[in-house]
């Protein structure tokens, strides 16, 4: 009777931990798409900024957007790989070494750019924030790609179906 007992009380844990092996990699996939998502949206609300033209909101949001880019590189530091697997953690990090060197650089650029007085804004400062700006979006875009191969390939890999 005490077998059955210990049975009974071990049999919870046992079902849980037998969690599908595509689940397991769906919520891995999970842990780096949302601290990408998070980035994301810092780099949007940084894009807001410049629209609106004050300065330290420009600055209020490179600095979160900073944050969010540190905060997502350390999860990545101790996420390690998927079951020995690191081909999805190598290319999140190369995603997310591509945010912050890009908010280093090009986005500094743009604040800058964007800060001058309209007294002494040119028509050279506009040509040069439309080439910064077409800088950013082709290196998104190749960073991005990027990404959602190595993304495609793990879920292959791991049966993992993402949402588009």
């Amino acid at each position: 009777m005490k077998k059955w007992v210990l049975f009974l009380a071990i049999l919870p844990f046992f079902l849980a931990s037998c969690e599908p092996h595509s689940q397991k990699a769906a919520t891995y996939n999970d842990a780096i798409i949302d601290h990408q998502i998070a980035i994301s949206q810092a780099f949007d609300a940084l894009d807001t900024t410049f629209n609106e033209y004050v300065a330290d909101e420009m600055d209020y949001a490179h600095l979160m957007l900073r944050s969010k880019i540190e905060t997502g590189q350390r999860v990545l530091d101790t996420l390690g790989g998927f079951e020995g697997d690191e081909s999805l953690l190598k290319a999140a990090r190369q995603l997310f070494d591509f945010y912050d060197n890009v908010s280093s650089n090009e986005y500094v650029q743009m604040i800058d750019i964007m800060k001058i007085p309209d007294s002494l804004y040119t028509a050279e400062d506009q040509e040069r924030a439309s080439q910064v700006e077409e800088e950013i979006i082709n290196r998104f875009n190749q960073a991005q790609e990027a990404f959602t191969s190595a993304q495609a390939d793990f879920g292959k890999e791991y049966n993992v179906v993402f949402e588009e």
